[in-house]
C-alpha cells in the first residue's frame, strides 16, 4: 500500500481512479517528447488532439507541429477515437491494480490527487476513491 495525501490516506490499489477517470486523462507535450525519447510509441498511439471540426491529430503529429506543442492530448482509442471506459495501461495483479506505465505515466496521472477530487456534473462522478470516501464519512460523524 502507498501513502497518499501526505500520509492521510493509504492507497488500496483498487484501480477505481484509473477506471473512472480514464476519459479525462491527458498528456502534455513534455510527456509526448519523453515518450519519443523512450521509444514508447505503444503509449503515444493512445493519445490524440481533437481539432475544431471533429478531426483528430495524433500525439506524434501534434508534437511535430510547433503550433500545437502546448496543447494537451487526450487518451482515446486509436481505432475509434472514443474515450476509453478504463485506462488501457491498467493491469490486474490478483486483487490489486497497478499502472503498466508507472515509470513514465502522463503528467495528469502523476499529479492525480484523489483527495482533491471535485464532483463532475457532466459525469455525475464524486469522490471515486473508496479510501477518500471512507475518510470523509468518518470525518462527518
Amino acid at each position: 500500500m502507498d501513502d497518499i495525501g501526505g500520509g492521510l490516506y493509504e492507497c488500496e490499489q483498487c484501480g477505481t481512479c484509473c477506471r473512472a477517470s480514464s476519459a479525462t486523462v491527458w498528456a502534455s507535450g513534455e510527456d509526448v517528447v519523453r515518450w519519443l525519447r523512450e521509444r514508447r510509441h505503444d503509449i503515444i498511439r493512445h493519445f490524440a488532439l481533437q481539432l475544431p471540426g471533429g478531426d483528430r491529430l495524433n500525439a506524434l503529429a501534434m508534437i511535430l507541429d510547433a503550433r500545437n506543442r502546448d496543447e494537451r492530448v487526450y487518451m482515446r482509442s486509436p481505432d475509434t477515437g472514443e474515450p476509453y471506459e478504463c485506462c488501457p495501461f491498467l493491469e490486474q495483479d490478483g486483487s490489486k491494480s497497478r499502472c503498466g506505465i508507472h515509470a513514465t505515466k502522463p503528467e495528469r496521472c502523476r499529479g492525480y490527487r484523489p483527495w482533491e477530487w471535485v464532483p463532475d456534473a457532466r459525469t455525475g462522478t464524486d469522490f471515486n476513491c473508496p479510501v477518500v470516501r471512507r475518510k470523509i464519512r468518518e470525518e462527518m460523524r
